[in-house]
């Protein structure tokens, strides 16, 4: 299974032109999260994914509600907005977890989740899954600019644990491209560019 992922687009008018260049080339495409700026132009920019016709998993970033992307998404007939669920394609199950956890900004835009919340629901993620969240874990493409880790703690402590067959993130920007290994499992913080994997 050939795998094109992102995270992070912000309304980047290249970032959409250069999936809808590539994205035939791709068995699946993964979004893990933040297409608009603070909650806003989500239905307009999503309206240029709808002739997508490659099965697409996308999860919620911390700059968009779960309820206004499942609305944007109405049109995208072959997306599936994963939030504490799965979804099987081709015999693989993705699970996704969106929204920033353990919470860091505390602008009214901003969707998130506290730290226990966030492991009751990576529980129910099954082995040998593709797991897409939009944070990354501690300790891995989660260092900002200061050098501080904002990964969330029980993320890393979820992937040290259950046997998952690849993690893909993105939120920090500072750490997009970044990658490292957990219990076996690649974890990648994707950014906006476009980033390929076979599995």
């Amino acid at each position: 299974m050939k795998i094109l992922a992102l995270s992070d687009l912000h309304l980047s008018k290249k970032a959409a032109d250069d999936v809808l260049a590539r994205v035939e080339d791709a068995d699946v495409l993964v979004i893990a999260g933040d297409f608009s700026q603070k909650g806003k132009g989500l239905s307009d920019y999503l309206k240029g994914f709808e002739t997508i016709q490659t099965p697409a998993i996308v999860v919620p970033g911390n700059h968009e509600s779960l309820a206004a992307l499942d609305k944007a998404c109405n049109g995208w007939a072959s997306v599936t907005l994963l939030h504490g669920n799965q979804h099987e394609i081709n015999g693989q199950v993705f699970f996704g977890l969106g929204y920033e956890f353990p919470r860091r900004n505390f602008e009214s835009w901003n969707q998130y989740l506290g730290e226990a919340d966030a492991a009751s629901i990576l529980d129910s993620c099954p082995e040998d899954a593709v797991l897409v969240t939009h944070v990354p874990p501690f300790g891995i493409g989660d260092k900002q600019r200061n050098g501080i880790h904002e990964g969330s703690k029980v993320l890393r402590q979820f992937l040290e644990r259950r046997s998952i067959k690849l993690h893909l993130c993105g939120h920090i920007h500072y750490s997009w491209g970044k990658d490292g290994w957990v219990n076996g499992c690649r974890s990648q913080n994707l950014g906006p560019g476009l980033n390929w994997f076979e599995i």
